[in-house]
């Protein structure tokens, strides 16, 4: 499942939760404030039926629906500042003589990403391809590059990368590693490493001076009570 469509049935779940809370709230209002016979009106049976099968309908569509005809698909290679292939590295096609741009594309382990722009069926569309990872970012050399004219996505799976438009020249970014994620992950762990260890010294260094001034407080309390007894005037 791609990025976009997983994000709709997110939304489409969220909805469905919400409009079960809204159903269960009528239901309890009728049968409970209202005192009605029947939980649903005729009316209110035919909203119901109208969503469920508009719901379905749509549902029916996403699952089976095909790429979009006015998409196309572009491959490029990232190489780091040694020449070897860069895994990780972000890679997309924004849009020149038209607007957006269809999603970011991290590359393979063969430092390759293949992202999905406008195709150029009815006329030239033309993408400005990037790779950026961490601060370093750079352009293809063959921007703007002009898309292929047969339908293909990489988001959903189709003619991708059977039909993209492979270029030539490679994108070379200024980073040592060759896997940006894993250099990333590791540095996380790192980081939360040095973080669990400040969070034990937080505790236990404050803990340690706490017990210190205690004993030191207690004991100059136990010190001026017994020289205050010792000096009381005897009656």
């Amino acid at each position: 499942m791609d990025e976009s469509t997983g994000k709709i049935l997110g939304m489409a779940l969220a909805y469905a939760v919400s409009s079960l809370g809204l159903l269960l709230a009528y239901y309890n209002y009728r049968k409970r404030i209202m005192k009605a016979e029947s939980a649903f009106t005729g009316q209110a049976i035919g909203v119901i039926v109208a969503v469920v099968v508009v719901a379905g309908a749509i549902a029916f569509w996403m699952a089976t629906r095909k790429p979009e005809l006015m998409q196309a698909c572009v491959c490029v290679d990232v190489v780091n500042q040694d020449g070897a292939p860069l895994k990780g590295a972000e890679v997309t096609a924004k849009g020149v003589n038209y607007n957006g741009n269809l999603g970011t594309v991290r590359t393979d382990d063969q430092g390759r990403a293949c992202v999905t722009a406008r195709n150029s069926a009815d006329e030239p569309r033309q993408v400005a391809i990037t790779a950026k990872a961490r601060e370093f970012q750079a352009s293809s050399a063959a921007n703007p590059v002009t898309t292929p004219s047969e339908a293909a996505s990489c988001t959903r799976g189709y003619n991708c990368p059977d039909k993209c438009l492979v270029l030539p020249e490679k994108i070379k970014l200024d980073v040592g590693e060759t896997d940006i994620i894993a250099a990333d992950m590791a540095a996380a762990q790192l980081r939360a490493g040095n973080r669990g260890q400040a969070t034990w010294a937080g505790y236990v260094l404050p803990g340690i001076i706490f017990l210190i001034s205690f004993v030191v407080t207690w004991l100059l309390f136990r010190h001026f009570t017994r020289k205050a007894v010792n000096t009381e005037p005897v009656k």
